[in-house]
């Protein structure tokens, strides 16, 4: 099976012309999925992040999307093992445009220089006394960037209770909004949620690629629609007056259903801090 994925690597490196995109990236997943069973996560990485960079063109606003999805997994296998991405330079425009639209694992990566846990929040909630070490982002309606952790604190004492807030430190999360407190009850779907609407303020999410950040690689079926119906009510409730903010857009024509899609208006205000260690 080894040899097997690294063919697989091998042979799509034979295919780089544009008319055989389709077959490289069939290639390069098929190679993700095996590394993956193998529990090989350095390979896995590897092919994930070429997976990225297949689709990246910069003009194509689908593929796009999917690229920054394959850069935002292979950094976060990158962080977890303290693996160094293959080749960066490659990689960088791919790299910095993910981190700027939201990608808060890649995020993460760029800035502690490969070191660091960019594993999704656990259940407990934070203390806004509570110290903090390691590198932090920042995350508004203008993009991500790196902060110190001097500024980290200082925004987190700042807070604009007329905002929405969001904290993370570490595997601690909490939600601020309205001098209403929210803690780690909302890690599993709201916070994902919350991360790949803000991180695309303006703009359009499918709601495949939703339920897909939240549940995972999952068929979108009727029953994955319901619950991400179900959520997007939770997230409009939790935002009382605010949740106008979050719009519903409809779609049109045949399969209907797989193009409707979630926004927050631009103008919705928000900060969210995200420091990977505590």
């Amino acid at each position: 099976p080894i040899l097997e994925g690294l063919r697989l690597l091998a042979e799509s490196s034979t295919l780089q012309d544009h008319s055989s995109k389709q077959d490289r990236l069939q290639l390069l997943t098929t190679a993700v999925s095996l590394f993956q069973k193998l529990r090989i996560p350095y390979m896995e990485m590897d092919a994930t992040i070429r997976c990225a960079q297949t689709l990246w063109d910069g003009k194509d606003s689908t593929n796009q999307s999917r690229a920054i999805q394959f850069a935002e997994s292979a950094c976060k296998l990158a962080a977890q093992h303290r693996f160094a991405l293959p080749n960066p330079a490659s990689y960088e425009e791919l790299l910095s445009m993910s981190a700027a639209r939201g990608a808060i694992g890649v995020a993460h990566y760029l800035g502690t220089e490969h070191e660091g846990n960019s594993g999704p929040p656990s259940a407990a909630p934070v203390s806004a006394s509570a110290p903090v070490s390691g590198t932090a982002f920042a995350m508004t309606p203008d993009g991500v960037r790196a902060i110190t952790t001097g500024e980290y604190t200082a925004l987190r004492k700042n807070l604009q209770p007329t905002s929405l807030n969001v904290i993370v430190q570490g595997s601690k999360v909490e939600i601020l909004h309205r001098n209403n407190r929210y803690g780690g009850e909302l890690k599993r779907v709201i916070i994902p949620l919350l991360r790949k609407l803000l991180g695309n303020p303006g703009e359009v999410v499918p709601g495949p690629t939703l339920v897909e950040e939240v549940w995972g690689s999952v068929e979108y079926d009727q029953k994955a629609r319901t619950r991400l119906k179900v959520a997007i009510s939770r997230l409009r409730t939790l935002l009382g007056s605010d949740g106008k903010a979050l719009k519903t857009h409809p779609g049109k024509g045949p399969n209907r259903a797989h193009k409707t899609g979630y926004s927050f208006d631009k103008e919705f205000d928000f900060l969210w801090i995200e420091s990977s260690e505590v």
